[in-house]
């Protein structure tokens, strides 16, 4: 993908009449890339910023991952975000926290995270099982594996996923 800026003028005869039309273009791609790039560093930046804020002045666990997911949504941009906490037993996880998911995905995610026989898997199992950052960055290529999060995420255009894991104490 190539951005061009053009500009054009019209050339009028003698008459008045625009009988053909000058112009140049400028392949802009780089200050364009650079531009989204800038973008989505500063987008981050108020996530991670407005995160730190919440951490200062929320002290209970829920409430902090429950605004940790609207600064995301809301001023991160992202779409859809979600904590989900492992099970004491380790048997699977559910979700405590959310922004940008209906009731029925949200169910159907809990019912998801909670089944450790579940033979899908995808970035949010991927990220519970390894303990590490996993993204997933085609995400229409990978939908048979993939869980109810990740068909939404689709559904709504988006192709990004990632998840990350937060492990308080080690």
């Amino acid at each position: 993908v190539r951005w061009i800026r053009s500009r054009s003028f019209p050339i009028h005869d003698a008459a008045g009449t625009v009988y053909r039309l000058a112009g140049i273009c400028e392949d802009i791609t780089e200050a364009k890339l650079q531009d989204l790039s800038i973008r989505r560093l500063s987008r981050i930046h108020r996530v991670l910023s407005g995160t730190n804020s919440a951490i200062v002045r929320i002290h209970e666990r829920d409430e902090l991952l429950d605004e940790a997911c609207r600064i995301a949504v809301e001023e991160g941009g992202f779409p859809i975000a979600w904590v989900a906490m492992q099970q004491a037993d380790n048997a699977g996880a559910r979700c405590v926290a959310s922004r940008g998911i209906d009731a029925d995905t949200l169910a159907q995610l809990d019912v998801y995270l909670g089944n450790r026989r579940n033979e899908q898997w995808d970035a949010a199992r991927g990220a519970l099982e390894s303990r590490r950052p996993v993204m997933i960055s085609n995400l229409s290529k990978h939908l048979e594996d993939a869980g109810p999060v990740s068909h939404k995420a689709v559904e709504l255009g988006y192709g990004t996923v990632i998840s990350l894991p937060l492990m308080p104490n080690g």
